[in-house]
């Protein structure tokens, strides 16, 4: 694929804020357990872990609208497979996501019932980044460029 310097932006901050997500979704156990009473860094966790969850559905939600108007598409040396198993498991990433943002909004908003979904959707979405993760040192091994094109940012003509 070739992607917008916007759209190797929103990857990277994305990437960034699920580690970050990763880091502080044990603060919401502790600070729903009423015999442990949270402390003020549970608390401060658990307000990053929500907020930021929020801001990794609105860009998701950018990605996917980014995608739908034709912003990214295959490189013509890339093998046919190649380009529908990175494009299936690119969209299974964004919908999960944006579906995990979703249900954790809905969750710490409208209805805790929502967190059993939140909580399986990371048992799908976990797998999904670790393939992806698996793909890009693919890439790195075979040195094909598909790697530099996520970490360099130059304008892109189409």
């Amino acid at each position: 694929m070739i992607y917008t310097c916007t759209q190797i932006l929103l990857h990277w901050l994305v990437a960034a804020l699920i580690y970050g997500q990763w880091l502080t979704y044990d603060a919401i156990s502790r600070t729903h357990n009423p015999l442990l009473g949270a402390s003020d860094a549970d608390l401060f966790e658990h307000a990053l872990h929500t907020y930021g969850g929020i801001l990794i559905g609105i860009l998701i939600g950018l990605r996917l609208l980014l995608r739908w108007h034709g912003r990214g598409h295959p490189v013509a040396d890339s093998p046919r497979w190649e380009t529908r198993v990175a494009g299936a498991v690119h969209m299974a990433l964004y919908g999960l996501i944006f579906a995990q943002a979703v249900t954790g909004f809905l969750a710490s908003y409208v209805t805790g019932a929502a967190m059993r979904v939140h909580t399986a959707l990371w048992s799908l979405v976990w797998p999904l980044i670790m393939l992806h993760v698996l793909a890009a040192g693919y890439h790195l091994l075979r040195q094909d460029g598909t790697l530099s094109r996520m970490l360099t940012l130059r304008r892109r003509n189409r």
